[in-house]
């Protein structure tokens, strides 16, 4: 039993000694003379949605594209360009902004849109989210049968009486007003009636079956306004411009409060 521990103990460390001198495998994409681009370091030229984004050909592009890059930039060292003040100023410049973009990437990277927001930022803006709608002075009779819908359609050709016809036979409220149902939109009818009401001529009628039943319609008069458009049609919109100005906020907010801890001395 004894020699069986001693064994075991062996075995174990042996397996710790080789788990430990065993590197972590880096995975590199492309190559050019001593200079590697790995994965990791790939990857984190692009975002989440960005990657997703990316087809396998779009991958090998950029990644063509980075080995042009590091050729020029390797014959650059190689006759001292590099060394130059004027490039030393740009690779400077270009460092900082790299890093002022990582700060604000990632102050900005949990920003939400509640749906409170949205609506807040839609009645506030109501304005700038509403188009220009053609409505039609309609008047219509309304039958739910089509053996009755006969006798109307007769005695209107017959008596030439629309307003008279629609106060004896509609099976709608608007029946007592002659079937004056005032200026409607699309919105405010079924589709089939408000595609033939834009076919017709003023004053003359048509017949539109629809689900509920049968109507028989007629404009007298049109005009154009301003309606609202619904919010489903533009929350997505929404959503992003109240993402822009939350970013442009803590952009602002994170400027001037390390602005104000900083000695600044401008000289020019």
């Amino acid at each position: 039993m004894k020699n069986f521990k001693f064994i075991l103990g062996l075995i174990l460390i042996a397996g710790i000694l080789i788990s430990c001198d065993k590197k972590e495998e880096v995975r590199i994409v492309a190559q050019v003379n001593n200079e590697n681009l790995t994965y990791d370091e790939f990857r984190s030229l692009f975002t989440d949605e960005e990657w997703e984004s990316l087809s396998t050909a779009d991958k090998q592009d950029h990644i063509q594209k980075w080995v042009k890059m590091a050729i020029l930039a390797q014959e650059a060292d190689n006759i001292t360009l590099s060394d130059t003040q004027e490039v030393k100023s740009k690779i400077s410049a270009a460092e900082k902004k790299i890093k002022a973009n990582a700060l604000i990437a990632q102050r900005i990277a949990d920003i939400t849109v509640s749906e409170e927001e949205v609506l807040n930022y839609y009645r506030l803006h109501k304005s700038q989210y509403q188009r220009e709608q053609k409505q039609f002075a309609v008047q219509r009779i309304f039958i739910r049968e089509r053996e009755k819908l006969n006798d109307v359609l007769n005695e209107i050709s017959e008596q030439r009486n629309f307003t008279e016809a629609a106060r004896k036979y509609s099976e709608e409220s608007i029946a007592s007003n002659g079937g004056y149902a005032g200026f409607l939109s699309g919105t405010d009818m079924h589709e089939d009636v408000w595609n033939r009401l834009n076919e017709l001529e003023k004053w003359y009628y048509s017949t539109v079956e629809t689900p509920e039943g049968f109507y028989i319609v007629r404009f007298y008069d049109t005009r154009t306004e301003k309606a609202d458009v619904p919010l489903k049609e533009v929350k997505d919109e929404i959503v992003e411009r109240i993402k822009e100005n939350k970013k442009a906020e803590i952009f602002d907010n994170t400027l001037n409060s390390l602005k104000s801890k900083a000695e600044i001395v401008i000289s020019l």
